[in-house]
C-alpha cells in the first residue's frame, strides 16, 4: 500500500484523490452525523482504508485500488450511496482484497427502522 495518506484535504472544499483533486467537496459538518462515516472527514477502519483512493468521474464514486491494482468501491462512499442516493456501487470486479465488506456499510440506519 502506499505511504501517502489516502485522501489529503488541501482546503475546506478541495481534497486530493490519487488520480487528482476534488473540488466543490462538502463541509466536515455536512457529514459528522452519518452512523457510517465519511470516507473524507471521518474514516472509518475496514479492509482497504489505507489503500489509495481513486475517483471515479464516471460513475462518481470513490473506488480503493487494492494492491493488485483493482478498484473495490470505498465502503463508506457505497453506504452514502445506497442510504442517501439510493444507488448500490458495490458491484465490482473483485479479487477479494475488499473481504470482509463491513456489516456497517449497507446495514439499516436506526432512523430507517
Amino acid at each position: 500500500m502506499s505511504e501517502q495518506p489516502p485522501v489529503e484535504i488541501l482546503t475546506s472544499n478541495r481534497v486530493k484523490v490519487s488520480n487528482g483533486i476534488l473540488t466543490q467537496v462538502h463541509s466536515a459538518r455536512a457529514c459528522a452525523d452519518r452512523s457510517y462515516g465519511c470516507w473524507i472527514h471521518h474514516p472509518r477502519a475496514h479492509a482497504l482504508s489505507v489503500a489509495p483512493v481513486h475517483w471515479r468521474e464516471d460513475r462518481g464514486i470513490a473506488e480503493r485500488i487494492c494492491d493488485h491494482g483493482i478498484g473495490h468501491p470505498d465502503p463508506q462512499d457505497a453506504a452514502y450511496n445506497f442510504h442517501e442516493l439510493g444507488r448500490d456501487i458495490t458491484v465490482h470486479g473483485c479479487d477479494g482484497c475488499c473481504r470482509p465488506f463491513p456489516s456497517w456499510a449497507l446495514a439499516p440506519r436506526e432512523e430507517d427502522r
